[in-house]
């Protein structure tokens, strides 16, 4: 059985390892909820998650979501309204 619905979440660069390979099996991942983008180095550069970056950089059109936290009420009705079959976690 095909879950029809995905969200993933991760961060981390072994995240986009394995967003690639669910990808690359052609599942359907509705959306991307990574870490808000973060200010490095002392010019204060504004980085992308590298999973953001990828995303972006390979054009997917997936839905990115960066909340503060999975906590708050409205990440928690965004992910209900995406109604997922399954959400992965890395």
């Amino acid at each position: 059985m095909r879950f029809k619905r995905i969200i993933f979440m991760g961060t981390p660069d072994y995240a986009t390892t394995i967003f690639k390979e669910i990808l690359e099996n052609n599942y359907n991942i509705i959306a991307l909820f990574t870490q808000p983008d973060k200010s490095v180095g002392r010019s204060k550069e504004l980085k992308f998650p590298h999973i953001k970056q990828f995303t972006l950089d390979n054009n997917f059109n997936i839905p990115i979501y960066q909340p503060k936290s999975l906590k708050d009420v409205s990440t928690i009705k965004t992910i209900k309204d995406l109604n997922p079959d399954m959400i992965i976690v890395a």
